[in-house]
Formats: structure tokens, C-alpha cells, sequence
């Protein structure tokens, strides 16, 4: 029986080299270098550059199946204001590393069915005189999944499935670094299954409309529900999150501007976030017990605007506008007194970018993004509901 299974598995291993011998491999390079500043609060940090490259030895089989293996690597060293976990905010130094396969299949009916599979890893340094793997919000992720396309002359259709794992292998809650483990102890460590569809189509004319929906089911393998009348239960936390984006594109008539011709494409976009959590709060300073404090509705809406000028030029512009509303989660004062109101919060972020060509496969980019945030919150002694920030980066890049 042995000896069958060995020649089995090397008939199989003979005939994916004999795929892999005549399949077509052809190969994508992307690196990209840029270096910036950011700035927080009215306060810029000192000038720092972030990096990436990307490689996809594309496998060709055959017109209908093509295997797409992914390297990814990136370094951002102009920080960035990231949002937590757990609701707060940090700025960072960032490095990740990715690497997923996957396969394409191109069927008879027309649709394309697409599995993948992956690994990702994040490491964040909080100070400068951290050292990397370190990081309190480090984290690995595995994940696997589906995805069914379906294409036609004007109109596109994708919906799948995706499951992730995801590890903090520093992160540890405080009462389980002294021994007390009720609560959980890898808070963050989670399961992630996600289902989305996403239809892009020509609605009348020239104007395009894209939409899409995405649920899923977070489940955090090790942190208890906290409950009022004894302190943690036997039920893990779960979140439920449905995202739904639309976006409107419209392109305007050619026009001269000082003898310069562009093409205008305009659009606008609107996004609906609600995100549901079984997880309460226990304040144990106040005493005061919030059910469903992870719970909120967000809508979002902004207009975006992008010139194309001859010579693949392009000048883009965009303003989002959002706001959050928090269903169960009170407002405090300066010194965290609580009052009635329950907690909202805006945010505004403006950005704008600029594409050009510089030698063969080299392209040149800059950008600025702005952010204000502001809330009817004004705790902040953890985490903080209002602030500005911004950065600048300009860079160039290269395909191949």
C-alpha cells in the first residue's frame, strides 16, 4: 500500500512539472520609493521615506488557467495615523511582508473562478528606540478563500468568500500579565469570515456605477463577553460588520485650460458602515457598566475629481466626509464625568495626488492627505476622539 501511495504522489509531482515545463511564465516587478514628512496636530515629524516591491511570476497553462503567485514587501517610515484594535489610535513605523497564491480558471459559461490562499506579516514600532518584533500590535494572518468573476463588454461581477486567522503574539491583556486570566489573554487573536459582492456597470450614457456589499462574522478566539453581574462569562466576543460602497463616475467633455488640454472624470462616493459587537464595558473608576460598547453607524459621502493630461499626466483630488455614530456609548467630560449624549464623531479627510511618466518603466507621484476628526467626546486621557493630521510624500516608481 506503501509503495503505491509513493508512486501515486510522484505520477502526481511528474505531471505538475510537465505543467509547469510548457506553461508561459511571465513576470511583473513593481518597486516603488518615496520619502515625506507627517504631520499631528500642527506638530511634522522628522523626514523619513517608505519603500515597497512587489513581484507576480505569473504561470500561463493555458488561455483559461494561469497561476498567480504574490511577494510583497513593504517599509513605511513616514508615519502614519492607524486606528486600533480596540478604537484607539497610534502612529507608527511600519514592515510588512505577504506572500498568497492564486489560481485563475476561466470556465465555458464565462465565469472565472479564482481560489487563493495567504500569509501576511505586520510589525509596528510605537518609539524609535523600539525594536522590530517587539510591537505591542505585531500580528500574523493566514488566510484562504474564493472568489467567481463574471465579465462582459460593459459590466462586471465579482462576489466570494474569504476566512482569515489572525495572531498577536505580543499583545496580552494587563490582568493576565499578573496571573489573572478570567478576562482572556490573547484579546486580539481572531477568526474572520467574510462573505462580499461587488457589480461594476454602465447605468445611462457615460455615467458608470459601482457598488458593492461585505459582511463579516469576527470571532475572538480568546476574550471573554464582560458582563455586569459577574465580571467575564464562558461567551467569547463576536463582531458582525456589513460595509456597503457605492460610487458614481461620470467623464466630462475634453476642454482646454492656458492651451492645455485634460479630460475630467468626476464622481462621488457614498459608504454605510454598521458594525455590531456582543462585548460590553466595565469602567471600574466610575463603576458604570455600557452594553454594546463597540456598536456604531457610519455613512460617508465625498466627491473626487481627476484630470488626465496628454503624456499620461494625471492630477486627482478627492474630499470624504463621515460620520460615526456610536448607539451606546456615552460622552464624558474633560475629567470623564459622563453625561446623557451618546458619542458621535466626524471625520474629514481631503487628498490629492499627481501621476507622471519620467523614463520607460519609471513614473514619478506626490501626494498630500489631511485629516481632521472631532467629537462630542472630550476624555481622551486613552485614546483620542479629536485631532489633525497629515502627510506629504513624493516618490517615483518603477514597473516592469
Amino acid at each position: 500500500m506503501g509503495k503505491i501511495k509513493k508512486v501515486g504522489c510522484l505520477v502526481v509531482l511528474l505531471g505538475l512539472l510537465n505543467s509547469v515545463a510548457f506553461a508561459k511564465i511571465e513576470s511583473l516587478i513593481n518597486i516603488n520609493l518615496d520619502g515625506g514628512n507627517s504631520i499631528y496636530e500642527g506638530e511634522t515629524s522628522s523626514l523619513s521615506g517608505d519603500g515597497g516591491i512587489d513581484f507576480i511570476p505569473a504561470i500561463n497553462f493555458s488561455n483559461n488557467t494561469a497561476l498567480l503567485p504574490y511577494f510583497g514587501a513593504s517599509y513605511q517610515g513616514v508615519q502614519q495615523l492607524q486606528q486600533l484594535a480596540e478604537g484607539g489610535y497610534l502612529y507608527q513605523e511600519q514592515l510588512d511582508g505577504v506572500f498568497s497564491l492564486k489560481l485563475l480558471n476561466k470556465l465555458d459559461s464565462g465565469y472565472v473562478i479564482k481560489p487563493n490562499m495567504g500569509y501576511k506579516i505586520e510589525l509596528l514600532k510605537e518609539a524609535k528606540d523600539e525594536k522590530w518584533f517587539n510591537g505591542l500590535y505585531d500580528f500574523h494572518r493566514v488566510n484562504a478563500g474564493v472568489e467567481v468573476e463574471k465579465k462582459s463588454e460593459s459590466s462586471c461581477l465579482n462576489m466570494g468568500y474569504n476566512a482569515y486567522w489572525f495572531n498577536f503574539p505580543n499583545y496580552e491583556s494587563l490582568a493576565s500579565a499578573v496571573g489573572f486570566y478570567q478576562p482572556g489573554k490573547d484579546l486580539f487573536d481572531c477568526l474572520i469570515n467574510e462573505v462580499y459582492v461587488k457589480r461594476t456597470s454602465p447605468l445611462f450614457k457615460k455615467l458608470s456605477i459601482e457598488y458593492g456589499n461585505n459582511f463579516a462574522y469576527k470571532y475572538f478566539i480568546d476574550q471573554k463577553k464582560t458582563v455586569e453581574t459577574t465580571g467575564y462569562s464562558s461567551t467569547h466576543r463576536y463582531d458582525l460588520t456589513d460595509d456597503f460602497d457605492l460610487n458614481l463616475t461620470y467623464p466630462l467633455p475634453e476642454f482646454k485650460l492656458w492651451k492645455v488640454r485634460m479630460k475630467p472624470l468626476t464622481g462621488i462616493n457614498y459608504e454605510f458602515t454598521y458594525n455590531y459587537s456582543n462585548q460590553n464595558y466595565w469602567e471600574e473608576r466610575t463603576l458604570v457598566f455600557i452594553k454594546g460598547f463597540y456598536n456604531y453607524v457610519e455613512n460617508g459621502v465625498g466627491p473626487s475629481l481627476v484630470l488626465f493630461f496628454p503624456e499620461a499626466i494625471s492630477l486627482s483630488a478627492s474630499y470624504d466626509f463621515s460620520l460615526r455614530n456610536y448607539t451606546n456609548r456615552p460622552i464624558q467630560t474633560v475629567s470623564g464625568i459622563y453625561g446623557e449624549d451618546k458619542i458621535n464623531q466626524t471625520k474629514q479627510t481631503l487628498s490629492v495626488r499627481t501621476d507622471f511618466p519620467i523614463l520607460g518603466g519609471f513614473t514619478g507621484y506626490a501626494l498630500f492627505d489631511w485629516q481632521k476628526v472631532s467629537s462630542n467626546m472630550k476624555y481622551e486621557q486613552f485614546y483620542k476622539y479629536n485631532y489633525t493630521s497629515g502627510y506629504y510624500l513624493a516618490g517615483i516608481n518603477y514597473k516592469y
